[in-house]
């Protein structure tokens, strides 16, 4: 089951014994006895876990499947009755919009992997914030049927939290909202280009804009959300236009095979069709 090695004096790696690691004291034999024993763990979670659903493939898929149709009918029936009206925030100065992302999700797994328990991250937010402080909560839209009435009544609950209907639109509450916390929602980028401040814990590309903060831990979160209510920092809408554009070209610079070079909404419009088109080919150098 462990099979260890050292560096070699010259060449790759030798084999060692686990007696030898012992006695020339890399390692306690207390430590190696737990690590006899996390390999123990590991490989019986490994053979519990064989196939995409598990050890109980049958049962998993059916499980599945059935939340699938029930998001298909909820999505369905969302669809065909929409809210006639939707509650929205008021502009208080400490309103934050905080858009779930979907699970499991790749860019999150990556990017956000400490984060992936969103319900622990928002605990821990909203009973730490300021009192006066109030996050607004949408689902992603494609959650729909697949999060559990009993996680939802959970979010809900949460201390200074309104979880938001499926029907407000994301972009009203960017608008309405004073801030903006996300993971690695594309969310966060749209209320960028809309001029609103950002804070970010995921490590997504446009955590370099000006007007976002890229928070490293919970804990700086709350630091660098405080300091936005303080006063300590605010979107620079400045030539918000222009910035925008020259941030997106220089972050697309190298990956495209064709210079961009807009830097306004008339050069834009014009180069749209061809960058769509490109974006749409996926024909990625690694250079950028």
């Amino acid at each position: 089951i462990i099979t260890p090695t050292t560096k070699a004096a010259e060449g790759h790696d030798e084999d060692i014994t686990r007696e030898e690691i012992i006695a020339q004291g890399l390692v306690t034999e207390s430590d190696y006895k737990k690590l006899e024993e996390y390999k123990l763990v590991l490989r019986s979670t490994q053979a519990g876990n064989r196939t995409f659903f598990g050890n109980r493939p049958t049962a998993k898929y059916l499980e599945n499947f059935r939340r699938l149709l029930l998001r298909k009918a909820r999505m369905t029936v969302t669809k065909a009755f929409p809210a006639k009206s939707a509650q929205l925030p008021e502009q208080s100065g400490k309103s934050i919009f905080y858009p779930l992302q979907f699970h499991p999700e790749a860019s999150t797994a990556m990017a956000a992997a400490q984060y992936l328990d969103e319900y622990d991250l928002l605990y821990f937010l909203s009973s730490q914030m300021d009192g006066d402080a109030e996050l607004y909560v949408k689902d992603h839209p494609s959650m729909a049927g697949l999060r559990t009435a009993g996680q939802t009544r959970a979010f809900s609950a949460l201390p200074n939290v309104e979880f938001v209907a499926p029907s407000v639109k994301s972009v009203d509450l960017i608008d309405r909202c004073d801030l903006t916390l996300a993971l690695t929602s594309t969310a966060a980028f749209e209320a960028l280009m809309r001029g609103k401040p950002v804070v970010v814990l995921g490590d997504v590309f446009f955590k370099n804009h000006r007007n976002c903060r890229f928070a490293h831990s919970k804990a700086e979160a709350l630091e660098v959300i405080a300091g936005y209510f303080n006063g300590e920092w605010d979107a620079d809408r400045n030539q918000l236009s222009a910035y925008n554009l020259a941030f997106l070209e220089d972050h697309l610079r190298g990956a495209l095979r064709f210079e961009l070079g807009f830097y306004n909404s008339d050069e834009f419009r014009e180069k749209a069709p061809v960058l769509a088109r490109e974006l749409a080919q996926a024909r990625y150098s690694c250079d950028g």
